[in-house]
């Protein structure tokens, strides 16, 4: 699905006359004359392709017609030689659909005289509901300016974020694909730190190996900062120092995912640091795969997270009996405390609903987990489903989870670093 297909999704959707003004987002000053990675606002991107800061789209609804704008930045000749070129008006067009194309200095203009001579009742803005001491956007700046130009308009200023936490939920084809390709290197990536794994190694040093993976086979960027947990440190739900050695009696937990065009993979496996798991730990880890593989294929159209997690819960306690962890039900929450899925997409933790009924087309992670702290045991096992009109499709079935594929990968690998 191109970009033009994506915002018919969204047209249907708004109200005529009206006006969607998206950002694609400003740089990020690091320190001194050094800038953060951009990555452009992901309901911009969804409607543009475009991922380059300032640059602003707008559509304008009318009763019969539908005007499309993109404003991008001027290329600067000096900037050019110190940062490379920006895209032109017509590389812009290409990668958007969208056949006019300014710069953004003319922007401002193009709003005020537009409103002076059309009759607008609505204007949308992205406002992602995050109203936080200090926190701004384009789009909040924009709203503070026009109240304070236009105090006695009767325009309605709307925010459009909760339209795209509905289009955005139902993945295209090319969006599916985009994920696939995440998770097969995600699959390289885990299948590295198996191999290279060793006793007395740090954990940043396994988290490298990841990271090598990733950038040797396609120059891929992280989804989210990877974790990497030995033994009591995989209790932690978003442990992130790894700056610990890694124990031979112990498991480690890697949770980790990748972007391809930002579309993102998130898994989780857990595997011994010695290549073998001892009886407690593959105990504890099979209830774990029990629970996951029933969740995946209980995650069926119609269900949602909030049943999944029930149903999740349910099957944990049932396992904690087993594992002779709690007494009574209520101790659950001593072992087990997070959901077990969220929607998965242009984010990790991707806009939807966890309410609404599951449609063909959502992306969802199924990761159950039981946290042993007195045992220096943690253990979660994640996976990326796609929901169909049928059975639910496990996008990430080819990364190893079964404890003896596991054992025979690492032993068969116990003598690679590298």
């Amino acid at each position: 699905m191109n970009p033009l297909d994506k915002r018919v999704n969204y047209i249907e959707k708004i109200v005529p006359n009206s006006l969607t003004i998206l950002f694609s987002g400003t740089d990020i000053v690091r320190s001194g004359d050094q800038y953060f990675p951009f990555e452009a606002d992901k309901n911009f991107y969804y409607m543009t392709a475009i991922n380059q800061s300032n640059v602003a789209f707008v559509l304008i609804k009318k009763e019969k017609e539908i005007i499309e704008k993109l404003f991008i930045e001027k290329n600067d000749e000096i900037m050019v030689k110190w940062e490379g070129a920006k895209l032109t008006k017509a590389e812009a067009s290409k990668i958007s659909w969208i056949n006019e194309v300014h710069f953004f200095e003319e922007f401002e203009t193009f709003i005020e005289d537009y409103l002076g001579i059309n009759d607008v009742k609505t204007i949308y803005l992205d406002f992602k509901e995050k109203k936080k001491p200090g926190y701004t956007t384009m789009a909040y700046d924009f709203q503070r300016e026009f109240v304070l130009k236009h105090k006695d308009s009767d325009i309605e200023i709307k925010d459009c974020t909760p339209i795209f936490q509905h289009i955005r939920m139902v993945k295209a084809s090319d969006e599916i694909e985009h994920i696939k390709e995440s998770v097969e290197h995600t699959r390289n990536g885990i299948e590295f730190m198996m191999a290279n794994c060793r006793k007395d190694m740090y954990e940043y040093q396994l988290a490298s190996f990841f990271a090598f993976a990733l950038k040797y086979n396609g120059d891929k960027k992280v989804a989210f900062p990877t974790v990497v947990a030995g033994g009591k440190n995989a209790t932690v739900l978003h442990y992130s120092k790894r700056n610990e050695i890694l124990n031979k009696k112990d498991l480690v937990l890697v949770d980790v995912g990748c972007q391809t065009n930002y579309y993102c993979s998130d898994i989780t496996r857990t595997f011994p640091i010695s290549g073998k798991f001892s009886k407690r730990q593959r105990d504890v880890y099979e209830e774990v795969l029990l629970v996951n593989n029933m969740c995946i294929a209980s995650a069926i159209k119609g269900t949602t997270l909030t049943e999944l997690n029930n149903y999740a819960t349910d099957l944990l306690i049932k396992a904690c009996y087993r594992l002779k962890l709690i007494t009574k039900d209520e101790d659950i929450k001593k072992y087990y405390w997070h959901s077990v899925s969220h929607f998965l997409g242009l984010d990790t933790h991707d806009v939807g609903f966890r309410d609404m009924p599951l449609q063909p087309g959502h992306v969802i992670t199924i990761e159950p987990g039981l946290y042993i702290e007195e045992e220096n045991i943690g253990i979660r096992i994640e996976d990326d489903i796609l929901i169909t009109d049928g059975a639910p499709i496990n996008l990430s079935v080819d990364i190893m989870k079964e404890p003896i594929d596991i054992q025979n990968y690492m032993k068969r690998n116990k003598n690679r670093l590298i």
